[in-house]
């Protein structure tokens, strides 16, 4: 959507377009690096949500972000395997770093997302 504005003798163009909610990133396990791709990821008011894909297979995600301190802790869930939690820090706009871990099997490592950034999207 476009369009113009007008406020109190100001006035100006806008464009409003639906936020693009793919994020890719990778995670890191024995050295090895491991792409990961999130279909869509919404951070809302504090709750993390989303679902997305990697070499392991299809996953859902639901965590926390602190917005007074931008820390997140995300659960992902593989469908019909197992979880992976994260903890880390947004950077408020575009990138998720920190660590995962399994505590189950005593492993960790680190992962980094970023927001898949399209200035053209308007879907």
């Amino acid at each position: 959507m476009q369009g113009t504005w007008e406020v109190q003798g100001y006035t100006g163009t806008f464009r409003m377009s639906r936020m693009n909610k793919e994020w890719i990133g990778f995670y890191m396990q024995d050295g090895n690096q491991t792409e990961m791709r999130f279909d869509h990821l919404n951070i809302n008011f504090g709750v993390i949500t989303g679902k997305g894909c990697d070499a392991v297979g299809d996953f859902t995600i639901y965590g926390q972000h602190n917005p007074q301190n931008n820390q997140i802790k995300i659960e992902k869930q593989y469908t019909g395997k197992h979880r992976v939690f994260y903890e880390g820090q947004f950077d408020g706009f575009r990138v998720i770093s920190g660590r995962w871990s399994m505590p189950e099997y005593n492993i960790s490592d680190t992962f980094r997302l970023e927001k898949n950034y399209d200035p053209n999207y308007d879907n």
